[in-house]
């Protein structure tokens, strides 16, 4: 049906949805997954050596005391805990598009330094309480730093250790994509909520690493695994086989976080000296350096995808006019009808063929309605489809209908039409293809016509066919009649006659008469009902008498008929009177063949009766010159024979007879000469 239709459906969906997964595509490019440029590397590295050069200068003087600032811990660690968070909303959008396992981890990172940070300022001692809030002891703010730094870098090797191939592993689901995010911050959350429960409620066990400000002994212990811990995650993200530009800025924080545990907790000796500030600023610094370069990087990637979604969409209207003006070339070139159609059947399109195919439009404005168009006996019928079809009954419909044309001619048209929806599933217009099919319909008008004579004619000729039938079946009785009325006149005429004879004679003539008005009353009835009565035959008795009987009227004949009987034959179920004619037909035919061939050879006839795999089988095998094998096939054909004198009827009567009996009859020509003709019929049960 709308096949143009369809056709421009699919072409615009496969145009928009390229365009989509494209844009989809473009959209994706984020800092996770956009490879890291040599520009960006030396960037990067250059940030590092910096940040290199300054912890080297501050190393010999990190011992070095000084003041305290009571405003520095407040004003670092708030800007520290913002920075911290908006880097992990960041990282937690980029994860929004990429679904990574990685990004996540990477995120509850950064949440978890976020939240450190905030415990760490509210239980500092000497800022909002003199031992610090949280019921924190003397150790507290030292462990919680501690952990904090060490805790960090382990979310870091998680994101690198993550296979490439699972980043994405919740990608395709997205349920699982929205429940990760919150159960990845409730983790965070309890993290934070274990270790601070450790560091105060749990803080006369842990070891002294504070006394006052100045570090104890087992400090150090504890800052340098901290430290190694910063550089085995330096190491991994070194040692990434794909680096991506997050990558390299997360190099810049590791380096940072390297530095502030080296300058404020490894090399120095207490709080408040040179190292301890550097420390810190050095975290501070890093955090908002990457940060800014984050958002950069961002705005960058963002005017890039941007731009690609102006080329993307560009193309994308391009490739719209390209199928409109493929779907224009379809619709008027098309070698069918193609109208769109209101939802009330008036005329909204046509294409030049269905001008040609309805007479041709002055105005479509001004044309019928397309149901006004129908014939007054179709009318009923195209609405009660449009109606079908605008409640949803059917979605498409097709029907042969008359329509009357602008010259008032009618034209038999094939109407296949479909209701088109709008994006919201309610019925927009109708779209219908239409053939001119008023050539076939005319054709198939004289096909009938021509089968109604050839009806007819058949009819003929099977009146012809029973009427010869009829006429073979009469002509041996009726010749029977004949013949004996006439030896009956001559022996009278002679003067030579006897009683005895005579009887015979009438009484042959009348067995003759009585035989050819049963033949005719079996004809009428079976013509009449299409019935025969049959019973149980015994079909060696049949053969035995019909043959004792031409044995009896034609003893001085030169030509003798030999039986092959099987005893015992079970009996058949058949009209006697039929297979009678059919055995006597067979024989009389065999008779002549073998007269007709002439000859000083043995004229010889043979029956043979067989139990044939629940048939009976009987043959009738002659002597003379056998059958043609380009006749074999058609001797049983109507009004086909080989004889000069004949209606060619007898087998083909045969036959008929035969086969309404349920059984075959068919006919060979043995190579040693003569033909032989087979029966079968089925026992009675």
């Amino acid at each position: 049906m709308s096949s143009v239709h369809d056709a421009k459906r699919r072409l615009n969906h496969r145009v928009i949805v390229n365009a989509e997964d494209e844009l989809k595509a473009e959209s994706a490019m984020t800092l996770f997954n956009t490879p890291a440029t040599s520009r960006h590397k030396r960037t990067v590295l250059v940030i590092v050596a910096l940040m290199g050069g300054l912890f080297a200068v501050a190393v010999p003087f990190a011992k070095h005391p000084l003041g305290e600032l009571e405003p520095f811990l407040p004003v670092l660690q708030s800007a520290l805990i913002t920075s911290e968070a908006v880097t992990g909303v960041l990282i937690l959008g980029q994860n929004r598009t990429q679904h990574s396992l990685a990004l996540l981890i990477l995120a509850a990172g950064y949440f978890f330094s976020a939240f450190m940070a905030v415990v760490h300022l509210l239980s500092s001692p000497g800022l909002f309480a003199p031992a610090g809030l949280l019921g924190a002891g003397a150790q507290t703010a030292a462990w919680l730093y501690f952990i904090w730094h060490a805790i960090f870098p382990l979310f870091v090797l998680g994101y690198c250790f993550v296979d490439p191939r699972d980043q994405a592993m919740i990608g395709g689901d997205t349920r699982a994509s929205g429940w990760m995010a919150p159960a990845m911050l409730a983790g965070v959350v309890a993290l934070v909520a274990g270790v601070t429960l450790l560091c105060t409620v749990f803080e006369p066990f842990l070891p002294v690493i504070m006394q006052g400000n100045q570090d104890a002994p087992a400090k150090a212990a504890v800052s340098h695994v901290t430290w190694l811990l910063s550089v085995l995650a330096l190491v991994g993200l070194v040692w990434r086989r794909r680096q991506s530009r997050l990558d390299l800025w997360l190099i810049v924080i590791v380096c940072a976080w390297f530095f502030d545990v080296g300058l404020a907790a490894s090399l120095n000796h207490a709080r408040f000296d040179l190292g301890w500030y550097a420390g810190q600023v050095f975290g501070l610094v890093a955090a908002l350096l990457v940060l800014t370069m984050l958002l950069l990087e961002n705005s960058t990637l963002y005017r890039q995808v941007l731009a690609m979604r102006d080329r993307e969409r560009c193309w994308a209207i391009e490739r719209l006019r390209d199928s409109e003006r493929h779907f224009e070339a379809i619709f008027e070139q098309a070698p069918v009808g193609i109208a769109h159609l209101s939802l009330e059947g008036k005329w909204l399109r046509i294409n030049a063929r269905l001008q040609e195919v309805l007479g041709g439009v002055a105005q479509l404005q001004t044309w019928p309605d397309f149901l006004d168009l129908l014939h007054p006996d179709d009318a009923a019928n195209g609405e009660l489809w449009r109606q079908r079809m605008l409640a949803g009954e059917v979605d498409r419909e097709t029907q042969e209908q008359r329509y009357v044309r602008a010259d008032r001619s009618l034209a038999w048209l094939r109407i296949t039409a479909a209701l088109v929806r709008d994006m919201h599933g309610r019925p927009d217009y109708f779209i219908a293809v239409i053939e001119d099919v008023t050539s076939r319909r005319l054709a198939e008008n004289k096909v009938h016509a021509l089968s109604r004579e050839m009806a007819r004619l058949s009819q003929l000729q099977v009146a012809v066919q029973t009427m010869a039938a009829l006429a073979h079946e009469l002509n041996q009785p009726l010749s029977a009649v004949s013949a004996a009325a006439k030896a009956a006149k001559l022996m009278l005429e002679s003067g030579h006659w006897s009683t005895r004879r005579l009887c015979e004679m009438v009484e042959a003539s009348g067995q003759a008469a009585l035989r050819a008005g049963a033949v005719l009353e079996d004809m009428v009835s079976f013509i009449n009902q299409g019935k025969m009565s049959v019973d149980p035959l015994d079909l060696n008795e049949l053969v035995t008498t019909l043959v004792d009987s031409y044995r009896h009227h034609h003893a001085a004949t030169d030509y003798a008929i030999g039986l092959d009987l099987q005893a015992g034959l079970p009996p058949v179920l058949a009209n006697r009177l039929r297979i009678e004619k059919v055995l006597g037909n067979l024989i009389d035919n065999g008779i002549e063949a073998m007269l007709d061939a002439g000859g000083d050879g043995e004229v010889r006839l043979t029956v043979t009766t067989r139990n044939d795999r629940g048939s009976a089988q009987l043959s009738v095998a002659d002597s003379g010159s056998g059958l043609d094998p380009g006749v074999v096939d058609r001797i049983f054909d109507p009004f086909f024979t080989t004889k000069s004198r004949g209606l060619g009827m007898g087998l083909a009567v045969s036959r008929a007879i035969v086969e309404s009996h349920g059984g075959r009859l068919w006919a060979e020509s043995p190579p040693h000469g003569g033909a032989v003709f087979h029966l079968t019929l089925p026992f009675a049960p």
